[in-house]
């Protein structure tokens, strides 16, 4: 059999569209196919006027805490594990970036918590105990120190936020 132009272009078109059906259908997919539906990623604001964001910038999940609206920074670091951005609750690992107006320390681990999320709103907080009375929490040395300590089961996360998307 011969190969013309025609049909050597249509082969490798043909190739192209496999691979990349191939590559679609193998990534982790974080966003639902539903817009409407509800969704972590985003900006999102207390009537306190403090608010947090997760966007996905350079390749990687961000995760940015503000102080107020004027978005001062908090604290702000890069997402280290594959959260489910639309549960109804889960964890948020960051490796902190930029220890901002809380002084967490840079390059340490810390974790967010959410919970209820709708399309309506949620409920999250950052890392604390429930009765605020444990020392100045700026994170720890390693994942999987951060991910073992800060739980739900271990007395953090006695407090969550309201917050609306923006």
């Amino acid at each position: 059999m011969k190969f013309t132009a025609t049909r050597l272009a249509a082969l490798i078109a043909l190739i192209a569209l496999l691979v990349l059906s191939l590559t679609a259908f193998s990534c982790e997919q974080l966003l639902p196919e539903d817009a409407s539906a509800a969704n972590l990623v985003g900006y999102w604001k207390s009537s306190w006027g403090d608010g947090f964001e997760i966007k996905h910038s350079d390749d990687q999940w961000l995760f940015i805490q503000y102080d107020n609206a004027e978005k001062a920074i908090s604290f702000s670091g890069i997402i280290v594990n594959s959260p489910n951005f639309s549960a109804e609750e889960g964890y948020i690992h960051i490796q902190i970036t930029d220890g901002g107006s809380w002084g967490k320390t840079e390059n340490y681990f810390y974790t967010v918590y959410w919970a209820n999320l709708s399309s309506a709103g949620v409920e999250a907080g950052a890392a604390s105990s429930a009765d605020y009375t444990d020392p100045i929490n700026n994170g720890l040395p390693t994942l999987a120190e951060a991910r073992d300590e800060y739980t739900v089961a271990n007395g953090y996360f006695g407090y969550l936020g309201e917050y609306v998307k923006q």
